[in-house]
Order: structure tokens, then C-alpha cells, then sequence
């Protein structure tokens, strides 16, 4: 870890901030906050409420309430949304929309503020990122319409990030909390709008930081003390934004934001085996010990907008993106002592998972428990990521007699690349867990080559209103250049196999919306989506492979009385062709496979109701209910050959790996003037973790495995209370997962994990 943040200089900070800030409350009005329309994909309630596909805003009310940091936590109301814990603080997000598999969000495209968020969208579309969370001032999910103007990977969806934006008149927030393991937040930012001579200019300067000791214990063994235990993380983001709006006579603004993401974890692949989890499932091996996971991320854009005419706006942007990531992290295991005298044998390579299912007479797990001899690999996953485009928007509305045409058309020309420079080092353990030595196989030596795209996207989108009918109809093309090169594993940068190829996509659509009145309206469409492979997937000879495709229906009714009463009601249905799987996420010798078709239908359903929204009392009490039905299988049996690939053995009617059934959410307020009670309760259904269905820790080749068998259900409730001191600053106290309900949630990337135990803190917000 990183050093720790100075807390004797938290007073200090605060203390500065109130001085530089004005000492009066704001109106809402002056609090409110301007976001340029190109950075969302719907921007507000109303826009959502005549959308032709399924669209969820969280606002910023909601992640501040229960202070979620977790994008998992935030998306749980939402419905067709399918989550995957893998370490308890959403650092390695793995979500699914409609059905899609979820490992490492590979088959959504997640941006922030509008742009690709990715550090490598094309080129290694499952690389290990999300924006941090706890800056965002909300989150839109789009499903089905989103795949029109929105790729590269498309067969589930888009979820865009939206970042704080510059407030109109000076503003300036503080908010700080401290709780369970140590886990301290603090999110600071600054901004105003000034009128000069030149025009307005604007600004926001923010920071957020947040870091904690983790939840769970690495092993003490007889040689290891456990001083090296600690498995929590530090999150370091900043970003300034800058704009000016030149006084002419058509409307023009330019936005700059630059911003700085230093990410440090001690998180492993390594889960445990299903007795020990269940005697302690926060119990971390010993062999795990020197785990971590180092990330850099610098983001930048310019954005320009500008009204032509009162018909047409056209908004550009530049982009670029660069991000860095070493995980240093348990491989697999090498050699054992198979006879106990302490001397290590050479013996077969044993994975992190077999071990945990008991090979060889869990010989193997003793290795990593620290109480055997034995020889196991370390990687250094060292990656460097670029990505940098220039993307722009022409809206155009047309009168045609009766019908007006909102004609929308973007392009973006993208490119991006990941280097891997992977180092290979073996650990020598004694049987008391001392490492006796450790030897470096060389720079290089764990993985050594470039993978590049160059990307040119076209979308056409008309949007033709006659009279409360509405009929969108689209398409996106996207032609894509792959590179790879592979180099000799000596460190030398010397060449050693290489392959290009240009692939064409297209997804076209439809969509329509009749609102028959103010509060209803039925919407309905039919789009087709695709996901691509990365370079080396897709062009390597004799084993490319295609793109990934999705047909999606889907159709609704939403209602909204204005009056505290909120229901929408949405039936789908989407079919898969080509499934592409990815080969890092199980860490198994599998490459990425079309693997076939499958089929994921269901029901998605949200009732909202404020009873007290038409009453004269001195509270408001709203609350919401939303329910996903899911029926997600194979329509044809697997082709992945590989026994330790979680899609093997899969057959025709074989439910989808890690897509519930059912998911409930129920959420409720109770808010007076001073005080504010918030609830959260969330259940999901238990899953398979493969396409096999099996719930026995072991492949299709009857080999023992801890990725496959089931995952448990999971039910969470969520407290928050806030209290009101003025109109300046509240205090609150937000306990997530109150019943401290642990249940093993996931299997991958390396055996049963846990979610997070019960965690409570108390802070207090100040805005002005």
C-alpha cells in the first residue's frame, strides 16, 4: 500500500475550504448545475419518459444517501441489471445487461461524460477499470435503443458515468466519512460561472480519496506473522474542468476537463475452498500475501458545442486517455513437497482453482495455506494503455409538413492500444511459509506483445414526431483495423509472430413511442447488437473470430401521474449469435471462442409511490419496487473444447452462468424537515457459476474445479439516516448490509468469494 492519507491535515483542509467559500446558504436555483447536453445520453426525467427503449437515471440523491462508493451498490435498483461481486468494493466491476455474460463489463460500452471510459475499448475491451464511483453525480443506463448511436459493444447496453459538472454561481462541497476497517472518504470540489467582458467562464476544481484496511485477514502461518496482512485499497482521483461561452450571437461553449486516477489495492485472483470458506469466508491464504494491484489513469478531453442555426447544433470532441496497470499476483502453483520431508518435487503445474477443489489430496491447497513446501508463480501483470479519438454530432431538426424530423448524425475515429510487459517470478516457500527465495524468469517472460485498433464509427438516427407518435428509426456501421504483435519472452522486443485484419459491422434499428397522454406512453423496438473481439482474437490466423451479435426486442408502457404515482412495465427478448468468451478472467489455459447461440427473455417492472404526494403533511414517505424475471439459456450446445473454460459444457437449455432467475429490490424514505430515514432491501437469486449447470466443483472432464458449482442467493438491506443542521451541512450515519449476511456470491476469478460484511460509518456534507 501506498502511504496513508495524513489525517492530522483533515482539519486544516476543511477549514480552508469554509474560509475561501461563502458563509450564506444558496437557493436551489443557485445551486443548480449545468451539463452539456452531448455529455448524457438522455439528460433528464422527462427526456427518459419519451425514450423507445428501456433508460434508468440514478441521481445524485441516491449514491449520496446510502454514500455509495460501489458502483455495484448503486446499480441494484435497477432492473436488468445483473451484478457479479468479485471483491467487495466494486474495484473489478463485472456487469451484465439483458443477459450478457459479465465478466469485467466486456460486453457493455461505459463511458464518462459521453466519451469511451474503457482504457482500451477495442483493443482489450475486459480490462480492469470503472471511473470512481463516489465522484459521479449520476449514472444512466441505456438497454436496446443504445444500440444505435452508442459501440463498440453493444449486445447489452451502455451505462454512462456523469461527472460533477461546473455549477452555475460559486458553489463549493465538502463530504467526509469514516467507518468500518479504517474506511475513510472525502470528496472536496469548487466551482463558479463568472460573466466577463470575453464571455462567461467557468470552472471546477475536485478531489475525491477514499481508502480503507480491507475486510479480510491474510493467514499468519509459522514463519509469517501476518505483517504484511493488510488487503484493503487507497483511491486517489482529481480532475479540473474548464469552460467558455464567447459572448457571439449564436450560443457556442468549450469545455476542458483533465483529471488523474492513482488506484492501489491489495486484492488477489485467489478465492478459497469451500470448507474454509464456510468456517471463515473472509480468510485470505498466505500465499496471497504480497498480492496488489496498481493503476494509473490520465483522462482528458476538449469539447466544443455550438448552435449553427436555430434548426441545428453540432458538438465535437477530443480525447485522450492513458492508463497503467501492474497486478503483481498468484499465478499457479509450480512444484510441491508431495511427500512431506519438506524437499519440493518436480510435479505437474497445479491452477489456483484446482487446488482449492482438493487435487491431490489438497496437498496443493496446503501450499498455499502456508504449511507445506512447495514452488508457486507470481505475475507482474504490467500493461500500459492508450486511447485517444476525435468524435462529433450534428443534431438537425426538420419541419415536413404534420412531421418533424430530429435528425442525428455522429462519427467517431478512434484509436487505441494495450503492451503487455508481463514478468514471471518464482516463490520458493519452505514448509513453515517462509520464502526461502524468489527468481525472476526475465522481463517479458509472462507475456510480451501489442495489440492495436483503429476504429471509424458512423450512426444515423432520425427521430420523426407525428403528432404523440413517435418513430426512430437507425444505424451504426463501424469499420475496425486489428493489430497484433507478439515478441520473443527475452525482454528484447524482438518480434516473433504478427497479424492483421478489417472487419465491418453494422446495427441497425427501430424503435416507437406513442404517449397517448401526459402521464402514459407505450414504447416498443427491435435492434440489432454486436460486441468485437480484441486484435489478437480476431486476426490471428486460423482461429479469428467473428463478432459477437444480438437481435433485441423489447416493449412497455411507462406511467407517471405527476402526482406520486410511477410504473413502468417492459417485456424482452434478445437472441445471441457467435457468443464470444474471454480467456483472462478465469485465469485457465482458454482462449477466447465463439462459442454459439443463446437466448435471454424476461420481464423488467418499477412501481414508485409517495402517498404522501397529494396530502398536507409535514413528511414525504416514497418508495419503489423493482422486479427483473430472467430467462437466460443456451440455444446450442458449447462448442468450447476447453474442460476449463465455465462456458464448456454447456448444452442446448442450459441456464446462463451467474443470471438470476428473479431480482427484487424494495427502497423507501422517510423524510421530514430535519431528519431523513432511508432503507434499501435487495434480494438475488441464487445462479450457476458455468454453462455445464453443475453444482459439483468440477469440469466437464470431471477434473476438480472451485469455478464451477453453484453461488448462493443473496438477500442485503441498506440504512442510511441523515440529519438536516441548516441548509449548509447535515450529518449521516449509512450502514450497508445490516444483517451481515456473507454468502459466497462468486467463483471466479479463482474459487468462492464472499461479498462484504455488514460496514457502517457516520460523516458529515457540507455544501455552499
Amino acid at each position: 500500500m501506498k502511504t496513508k492519507f495524513n489525517f492530522t491535515n483533515l482539519a486544516a483542509i476543511i477549514g480552508s475550504c469554509l474560509i475561501s467559500s461563502m458563509s450564506w446558504a444558496q437557493d436551489d436555483s443557485d445551486r443548480s448545475q449545468t451539463i452539456l447536453e452531448p455529455l448524457t445520453i438522455f439528460g433528464n426525467q422527462e427526456e427518459l419518459f419519451t425514450q423507445t427503449g428501456s433508460g434508468y437515471l440514478i441521481e445524485q440523491d441516491l449514491l449520496q444517501t446510502h454514500g455509495y462508493a460501489d458502483i455495484n451498490q448503486a446499480l441494484k435498483q435497477v432492473p436488468g441489471v445483473y451484478l457479479r461481486t468479485e471483491d467487495g468494493y466494486g474495484l473489478f466491476p463485472n456487469i451484465s445487461l439483458r443477459g450478457v455474460d459479465p465478466g469485467r463489463m466486456s460486453k457493455l460500452t461505459y463511458m464518462e461524460d459521453g466519451i469511451l471510459a474503457a482504457p482500451a475499448s477495442y483493443s482489450s475491451p475486459s480490462a480492469y477499470y470503472t471511473p470512481t464511483m463516489g465522484r459521479m453525480s449520476a449514472l444512466e443506463i441505456l438497454k436496446g435503443s443504445s444500440q444505435i448511436q452508442h459501440g463498440p459493444h453493444t449486445t447489452g447496453g451502455v451505462i454512462n458515468y456523469i461527472s460533477t459538472p461546473i455549477p452555475n454561481s460559486k458553489s463549493n462541497y465538502i463530504r467526509f466519512s469514516y467507518g468500518t476497517d479504517n474506511e475513510t472518504k472525502l470528496h472536496l470540489w469548487t466551482g463558479d460561472r463568472v460573466d466577463t467582458g470575453a464571455g462567461e467562464f467557468g470552472y471546477l476544481v475536485e478531489t475525491y480519496y477514499r481508502e480503507n484496511d480491507g475486510f479480510k485477514t491474510v493467514d499468519s502461518t509459522e514463519a509469517f506473522n501476518g505483517s504484511n496482512s493488510d488487503t484493503g485499497l487507497q483511491n486517489k482521483d482529481s480532475m479540473i474542468k474548464l469552460s467558455w461561452s464567447p459572448d457571439t450571437e449564436n450560443r457556442q461553449y468549450f469545455e476542458f476537463k483533465t483529471g488523474y486516477t492513482d488506484k492501489d489495492a491489495n486484492e488477489t485472483y485467489l478465492g478459497l475452498s469451500s470448507s474454509d470458506f464456510a468456517a471463515n469466508p473472509n480468510r485470505r491464504y498466505a500465499a496471497s500475501r504480497d498480492d496488489n494491484i496498481d493503476t494509473q489513469h490520465f483522462r482528458n478531453y476538449l469539447r466544443y458545442s455550438v448552435d449553427v442555426n436555430s434548426q441545428a447544433t453540432f458538438s465535437a470532441a477530443a480525447y485522450y486517455n492513458a492508463f497503467n496497470r501492474n497486478w503483481f499476483k498468484l499465478k499457479e502453483i509450480k512444484d510441491i513437497d508431495s511427500d512431506g520431508d519438506g524437499v519440493i518435487d518436480s510435479t505437474p503445474t497445479v491452477k489456483l482453482y484446482q487446488a482449492l477443489a482438493g487435487i491431490d489430496d489438497n496437498k496443493p491447497l496446503e501450499v498455499l495455506q502456508g504449511t507445506r513446501a512447495g514452488q508457486y508463480e507470481y505475475r507482474n501483470n504490467n500493461r500500459d494503455y492508450i486511447a485517444k479519438g476525435l468524435q462529433a454530432t450534428l443534431d438537425w431538426s426538420i419541419d415536413a409538413g404534420q412531421a418533424t424530423h430530429e435528425l442525428r448524425i455522429g462519427t467517431r475515429f478512434h484509436q487505441d492500444h494495450v503492451r503487455r510487459f508481463q514478468e514471471d517470478i518464482q516463490y520458493f516457500q519452505n514448509a513453515d511459509g517462509s520464502i526461502e527465495s524468489t527468481v525472476s524468469d526475465g522481463p517479458g517472460s509472462g507475456g510480451n506483445r501489442l495489440q492495436e485498433s483503429e476504429a471509424t464509427a458512423i450512426f444515423v438516427e432520425d427521430t420523426i414526431r407525428l403528432g404523440q407518435l413517435s418513430i426512430v428509426p437507425g444505424l451504426r456501421f463501424e469499420h475496425i483495423d486489428y493489430n497484433y504483435t507478439s515478441y520473443q519472452s527475452n525482454g528484447d522486443n524482438i518480434p516473433s509472430d504478427s497479424a492483421s485484419r478489417g472487419i465491418d459491422v453494422f446495427a441497425p434499428g427501430i424503435g416507437v413511442n406513442y404517449q397517448s397522454n401526459e402521464n402514459t406512453s407505450l414504447f416498443a423496438g427491435a435492434y440489432r447488437g454486436f460486441s468485437v473481439p480484441g486484435p489478437r482474437s480476431a486476426a490471428r490466423p486460423g482461429r479469428e473470430l467473428d463478432e459477437e451479435t444480438s437481435l433485441s426486442i423489447e416493449s412497455g408502457i411507462r406511467y407517471d401521474n405527476r402526482k406520486g404515482v410511477f410504473a413502468e412495465f417492459i417485456v424482452f427478448n434478445t437472441d445471441f449469435d457467435d457468443l464470444i468468451t474471454i480467456d483472462n478472467i478465469a485465469t485457465g489455459s482458454s482462449n477466447p471462442q465463439n462459442i454459439g447461440e443463446a437466448r435471454s427473455r424476461g420481464i423488467e417492472m418499477i412501481l414508485g409511490w409517495d402517498p404522501t404526494a397529494n396530502a398536507n403533511a409535514n413528511f414525504k414517505a416514497p418508495i419503489s419496487f423493482s422486479a427483473t424475471y430472467t430467462d437466460a439459456e443456451f440455444k446450442s450446445n458449447s462448442t468450447d473444447s476447453d474442460a476449463e473454460s465455465i462456458f464448456s459444457g454447456a448444452v442446448i437449455g442450459n441456464a446462463f452462468p451467474y443470471i438470476p432467475e428473479f431480482q427484487y429490490n424494495l427502497a423507501g424514505d422517510l423524510e421530514f424537515e430535519a431528519f431523513r430515514l432511508s432503507a434499501n432491501l435487495n434480494y438475488t437469486d441464487s445462479v450457476y457459476g458455468s454453462g455445464s449447470n453443475t453444482e459439483l466443483e468440477e469440469n466437464p472432464a470431471g477434473a476438480p474445479d472451485a469455478r464451477f458449482g453453484l453461488i448462493n442467493s443473496l438477500f442485503i438491506a441498506d440504512v442510511s439516516a441523515t440529519f438536516y443542521i441548516n441548509e449548509q451541512a447535515e450529518a449521516f450515519i449509512n450502514v450497508t448490509n445490516v444483517f451481515d449476511e456473507q454468502k459466497l456470491v462468486g467463483r471466479l476469478t479463482a474459487g468462492p468469494r464472499p461479498n462484504a460484511p455488514r460496514q457502517a460509518s457516520v460523516g458529515m456534507a457540507f455544501r455552499f
